[in-house]
């Protein structure tokens, strides 16, 4: 049987597993940047310059993925308390 290890638990603020949002972050920005990097390349000629821009694309863009994972995650917090309060007062 094969056993999924678990999430990795490096650190939390606020109950939220940031550790999770840096590994989705990270592996959906390998394929941006396989895309970015390509379009870069295509479009500049120079591998060097390609690969500045890759760079700055790609830690931004981790940056603001992750930032947006948190409001998602907050929003969806503030729901689940409403939904608590309107059925506790049932």
């Amino acid at each position: 049987m094969v056993r999924i290890p678990p999430p990795l638990p490096i650190f939390k603020a606020n109950n939220m597993e940031f550790t999770r949002y840096l590994l989705k972050s990270i592996s959906w920005r390998v394929v941006g940047i396989i895309v970015t990097g390509s379009v870069a390349l295509l479009v500049t000629g120079s591998l060097a310059l390609a690969g500045s821009i890759v760079g700055i694309d790609a830690t931004i863009k981790i940056i603001i993925f992750m930032v947006h994972e948190w409001l998602w995650e907050r929003k969806e917090r503030a729901r689940n308390k409403s939904t608590q309060a309107i059925l506790s007062t049932d």
